[in-house]
């Protein structure tokens, strides 16, 4: 069985392990910086790295032109009104980049929704994709890209609509999810993602991201799939821009921490971004960004309780997956590493059984010599899952042969004590097997460490008498001649 408390996936603020309680981590994960060109826009800055990204709902922040307002009941209620007004006239005029700044300008709501103090800029994990959309020349009019009778629609939803005023006592989350509500902005921002301007599908899905990386992002969450935004996401997944696309898997991966049964019950969704992972893995010219963020999204989506797990369509996963184990990008690594854990743990014989078929073990145990810990912890708990499955077939054999069990000695000797929880209880497992993999372990030379771990709460130090300085644990093969001083 898997050890409990803070296992190889670290614990959120729920305190949970990787598998249980939804966890979100109030992490600044990119910087939206306004552009002079054609009209205010934006640029996608990047996820922040973190030790645990698999869990992370990534936030946008605002761009430096101005502060926001305060955040109280009559700001939120005057910036809804002025929003929702701006973008009815954009729409009655049919001025597409009108519309896109209108569009843009309800970052202060989103702002609001989604800010905490601990909120920062943080770029550089997904640098390719910076840049801007440019409009076109000469800019389409409204009318050119969607019927007449959506055109009225749009007006409809948009028209300002009289707000109650929250209660004194209300929080400003709560004024702010009164107000959205009351303004129909949810079922707004869905119709814009569906007009074919790239520019506009940007600025909706910079307000979606936001939405659903709010700290009450469950209840934003619950809305957005009530509106059906997952589906207008689908298409946006496959966008020829980029950005978009990116964008939209972003606002996946947002959605998939809280809705994971949703967005894999959207028809078409895991499809569509399984082939854009593995299109952009086969072509090497193709940026790596939108694979990282894809990959973080699948992460999400994947980790799900034992009764939901056959909502996945693992024959569909797998091949992208083994795929991704081969790339020599870190984040891309470990977010394919934490989407193969998320399938094999718990009672997944099935899974476990096509993820071997697939070819994921060899790579796995070469992965435990990664010297990137947010590699290596997820392919040592992947690793960990495949030898204690519940099978007809003996994968443990499989996993030792593959000569992981060196390797495991090794880690019980990491200074990182999720580590060397997570070998011991991989390694454990093994000796419990049949003879064979009994002396595999015996002959690692691990008990000796596993010794001298059982009593480090009640010795002092351990320092080595061969004269190397190593202390006991380095992983330098010499714990034998480690003494007690």
């Amino acid at each position: 069985m898997p050890p409990t408390g803070d296992g190889v996936g670290g614990a959120g603020p729920a305190g949970t392990v990787p598998g249980g309680a939804v966890q979100t981590r109030d992490v600044a994960c990119a910087a939206m910086e306004s552009v002079a060109a054609a009209g205010p826009f934006f640029a996608l800055g990047g996820l922040a790295a973190a030790d645990e990204p698999h869990k992370k709902v990534c936030k946008l922040v605002p761009g430096d032109d101005g502060d926001l307002p305060p955040r109280d009941a009559a700001a939120v209620v005057t910036g809804v009104q002025d929003a929702m007004g701006r973008i009815e006239r954009a729409v009655k005029e049919g001025d597409v980049e009108q519309l896109v700044e209108a569009t843009v300008r309800t970052r202060w709501l989103m702002s609001l929704a989604a800010l905490s103090t601990s909120t920062a800029a943080t770029p550089g994990a997904l640098p390719e994709l910076a840049g801007e959309l440019v409009a076109p020349d000469p800019v389409p009019r409204l009318s050119d890209l969607v019927p007449a009778a959506d055109i009225a629609e749009l007006v409809a939803v948009a028209a300002p609509k009289p707000l109650t005023a929250p209660p004194v006592e209300s929080s400003a989350g709560a004024s702010m999810l009164q107000g959205l509500l009351e303004g129909n902005i949810f079922e707004l921002l869905v119709r814009l993602l569906r007009v074919p301007y790239p520019r506009l599908q940007l600025a909706a899905l910079w307000n979606v991201i936001n939405m659903a990386g709010s700290p009450e992002f469950q209840q934003y969450n619950q809305l957005l799939v009530k509106y059906k935004v997952t589906d207008a996401l689908v298409p946006l997944i496959a966008s020829k821009h980029a950005q978009v696309a990116a964008h939209a898997v972003w606002a996946v991966g947002n959605i998939a921490a809280d809705q994971r049964e949703a967005c894999l019950n959207t028809r078409r969704l895991l499809t569509t971004l399984t082939t854009g992972i593995g299109e952009r893995l086969l072509d090497r010219q193709a940026d790596q960004g939108f694979v990282r963020v894809a990959l973080w999204a699948l992460a999400n989506m994947c980790d799900l309780q034992q009764s939901m797990r056959s909502l996945i369509d693992v024959c569909n996963v797998l091949p992208v997956l083994a795929s991704s184990l081969y790339s020599g990008d870190c984040e891309v690594l470990a977010h394919a590493c934490w989407c193969l854990s998320h399938l094999c743990e718990g009672q997944s014989a099935q899974s476990v059984k096509l993820a071997v078929a697939a070819g994921v073990c060899p790579r796995l145990v070469t992965l435990l010599t990664h010297p990137a810990g947010a590699v290596l912890k997820p392919a040592l708990r992947c690793v960990g899952n495949i030898v204690c499955a519940d099978t007809d077939h003996d994968f443990t054999q499989h996993i030792v042969q593959l000569g992981a069990v060196p390797w495991l000695r090794r880690l019980v000797t990491s200074t990182t004590k999720d580590v060397q929880k997570e070998a011991c209880w991989t390694l454990s497992n093994i000796a419990a097997g049949s003879v064979d993999q009994i002396q595999a372990v015996l002959e690692s030379g691990v008990i000796p460490v596993l010794v001298a771990l059982s009593l480090s709460g009640v010795r002092s130090s351990v320092v080595c008498d061969r004269g190397c300085g190593c202390g006991c644990g380095c992983g330098c093969g010499c714990v034998a001649g480690c003494v007690w001083r």
